[in-house]
């Protein structure tokens, strides 16, 4: 049996589970630390220590005695420690866990657990508290108590901020002010000094409420501190505004509207002496001048704004126009003095279908009529007030719009003409120079017959002038007599030519004819022109017929023949590209020709049939062969393109020229327009073919190395050669 050294007696029967079968008889117990047969054992006032003790036991029934031994096992208790050792602690820790070194103990305090000694700090209140741990509870010989103190710091109930602050818009700042301690720091939306409260008000929405903590600090326990809360709020002052409904003219009732944004109450002042605190106002003025309208409208909060406006008060305008002369002929110019006033006023003119902003039409000419005329002209004056017209009438006198019709204006000879006069105007006067000699002073002259030769055409003049107390008219017609037979008649330069063939034809046919032309081909093609000499190209070998049609008074035509000599067939056959400096072979592959004649493209020619040419430089060149036919002698030509691509330039270095063997040496291409390379190093050694090889020279000696480099096209045109000196070891 385990027990602690203890000054406790312990009941080793019921600590050791003693039991006896069967029941009825005595039993006695003895041995080291026994204070009682009954078996009461305390180790320390039998002066024991640490160690291990056998205690017997005698059990007597009857005559019959029995005994039976226990260990008992001494030793000293831990000391109970506890931690932490009377500390203190912020109440926003939330919680302290307190620890003692023997396990299974029962802890008993204000707001603790009794099993895991954890201190619910709010549930303990702020204070002075006194925590105590039992160990071993259940087993007495073991069990200690010993206690600690915890101070728990509460700054709550310290700190106030405050109560709700509005205020209306308008200061840049504001500063909050708690009610107790004065030495905490303020925290919230738009702060910018958080000993003073200062909030900068330009952060701040209006009317949004916004909260801020007011906290101070412990001086005891770090970072322990308590907060309190108040509401801000930045009320929207109201946006005044009103309009006006009505006209602003003397004694007119205007309503003064009330559009002011979040606004509860308002107040007028109407610039006259006069006031109102209804919301929408109806006054009139009763004189005219410039009146400055003051609006105060406050909101619910006590918050206020307020607006003026200016307001012209004016009276109607006055109308008043006279015409410098009410009657005359056209074109009639009007002319007008306005002395109309008003303040301020708009002047519109109503003339004859056209409107004239302002307060003079400007230069006005009434004109175009064909009879007497009576024009209305009206001014509108307005302003704000009214509308006032005025109309004046003017009568205009049309002078003579002379015209006249006839029934053709061109024809055969002889051709009668009809006359019908169309003069506009109420003319007084007629007087009529027919053109052919013939003269009339009525309004309309009878038909009259005009006549020209075989060979001309004859162009009459017929005028007609008209008048009236207004004015004179002249207006004049020509009228075109053509001969009376037409003749049609073509005129070549040559009958025929080497296809392809340009002609044109001319006609000499009958003066005033309308001509149109014909060409029809050997292969049976026809093409028509209505130009008086068209420009046409003839490319089908044989004979074209030409016939020319010209029509007037009456119709004639004319035939004429061309003959068209067939082009030789030239043609020839070449690379389509070569090297600059490369050969060329030029296959004429042409029949029945002669005479050749080449162009290279490049100002060179040949008379060769077959060439061979040398492009010296690289391009895209349009060579060019003309021949003559065996047959006709007419000559062809034919073209072709070919591509002289340029040659590429050889060129390299290396990282060094010169050495002791073995020397090993980098060779670099600094080649243009290659991709073909070959490189001999002069030592007896393969050729190469990169671009950039490396090489060993393993011989003392001087060697040429060459580097031949071809383009894409396999053209060649250089070699480079370089020399390097490879030396024996000393």
């Amino acid at each position: 049996l385990d027990l602690c050294l203890s000054d406790v007696t312990i009941d080793l029967p019921a600590a050791a589970l003693f039991s006896t079968n069967p029941l009825g008889g005595n039993s006695t117990w003895s041995g080291p630390g026994i204070v009682g047969p009954n078996g009461g054992f305390n180790g320390l006032s039998a002066g024991l220590t640490d160690g291990a003790y056998t205690v017997y036991v005698e059990y007597t029934l009857n005559e019959c005695v029995v005994q039976d031994s226990l260990i008992v096992n001494l030793t000293t208790a831990p000391v109970l420690a506890l931690l932490p050792v009377d500390t203190l602690v912020c109440i926003s820790a939330g919680s302290l866990q307190l620890f003692a070194n023997l396990q299974n103990g029962i802890w008993s305090g204000p707001g603790i657990d009794a099993n895991s000694g954890v201190i619910d700090l709010q549930a303990a209140g702020g204070g002075v508290h006194n925590y105590s741990y039992q160990s071993a509870p259940n087993q007495p010989d073991c069990s200690q108590t010993a206690s600690v103190t915890v101070e728990v710091i509460d700054l709550s109930s310290q700190v106030e901020a405050g109560g709700p602050i509005s205020i209306c818009a308008g200061p840049a700042t504001y500063n909050l002010v708690p009610v107790n301690p004065d030495n905490g720091i303020w925290s919230g939306q738009g702060i910018v000094d958080s000993t003073q409260g200062t909030i900068d008000l330009s952060q701040l929405t209006p009317d949004v409420p916004y909260v801020y903590s007011y906290c101070i600090e412990s001086a005891q326990v770090e970072s322990c501190s308590a907060c309190d809360e108040l509401i801000f709020t930045l009320q929207s002052n109201p946006v005044a505004d009103f309009g006006i409904d009505g006209l602003p003219c003397l004694n007119e009732a205007i309503t003064f509207v009330d559009n002011t944004q979040n606004g509860a109450a308002t107040s007028w002042n109407f610039g006259d002496g006069n006031g109102s605190t209804q919301q929408n106002p109806a006054y009139s003025y009763g004189s005219p001048g410039t009146f400055t309208v003051t609006m105060i409208s406050a909101n619910g909060g006590g918050c206020q704004d307020t607006t003026q406006q200016q307001l012209v008060i004016t009276t109607p305008p006055v109308n008043d126009f006279a015409l410098d002369s009410l009657e005359g002929c056209a074109p009639f110019t009007v002319s007008v003095v306005n002395n109309s006033f008003g303040d301020p006023i708009a002047q519109v003119w109503y003339i004859n279908g056209d409107t004239i902003p302002g307060p003079d039409p400007g230069l006005y000419v009434l004109d175009s009529i064909a009879a007497d005329s009576l024009f209305t002209i009206t001014l509108e004056v307005s302003n704000f007030c009214a509308t006032i017209a005025q109309t004046e009438e003017v009568l205009v006198h049309p002078y003579p719009l002379v015209n006249f019709g006839i029934n053709t204006d061109e024809g055969c000879s002889p051709l009668t003409i009809e006359f019908a006069d169309v003069t506009l105007g109420d003319p007084d006067t007629y007087f009529w120079d027919l053109g052919n000699g013939q003269t009339f002073t009525g309004s309309e002259p009878p038909d009259q017959v005009y006549t020209t030769s075989d060979t001309a055409i004859t162009v009459y003049t017929v005028t007609l002038t008209a008048s009236n107390e207004c004015g004179t008219g002249t207006i004049s017609k020509e009228i075109t007599v053509y001969p009376p037979n037409v003749e049609a008649f073509i005129e070549l330069d040559t009958l025929g030519g080497c296809q392809p063939f340009t002609i044109v034809p001319a006609s000499y046919s009958t003066p005033g004819a309308s001509v149109s032309w014909c060409f029809y081909g050997p292969d049976g093609s026809v093409n028509c022109y209505n130009e008086q000499a068209p420009e046409v190209v003839l490319d089908v070998p044989g004979i074209h017929m030409i016939v020319l049609t010209a029509a007037n008074c009456g119709a004639d035509t004319d035939t004429a023949f061309v003959e068209i000599l067939p082009a030789p067939d030239v043609s020839f056959t070449h690379p389509a590209s070569v090297c600059r400096n490369e050969e060329v072979m030029f296959t004429n592959t042409s029949s029945n020709v002669t005479a050749y004649l080449w162009a290279f493209g490049n100002g060179d020619t040949s008379n060769l049939s077959s060439p061979v040419y040398t492009f010296d430089s690289a391009g895209i060149y349009t060579v060019t062969l003309t021949a003559f036919s065996l047959l006709n002698d007419c000559p062809a030509t034919f073209s072709s393109q070919i591509t002289v691509t340029g040659l590429p330039t050889a060129d390299f270095s290396a990282n060094t020229l010169s050495g002791c063997a073995p020397l090993s040496i980098q060779f670099s291409d600094e080649s243009i327009g290659a991709n073909q390379y070959t490189w001999d190093f002069g030592d007896g050694s393969p050729l190469a073919f990169d671009p950039n090889p490396s090489h060993t020279f393993t011989e003392p000696g001087n060697y040429a190395v060459t580097l031949t480099v071809n383009d894409e096209n396999d053209c060649f045109s250089d070699t480079t050669v370089v020399n390097v000196f490879v030396y024996e070891l000393p």
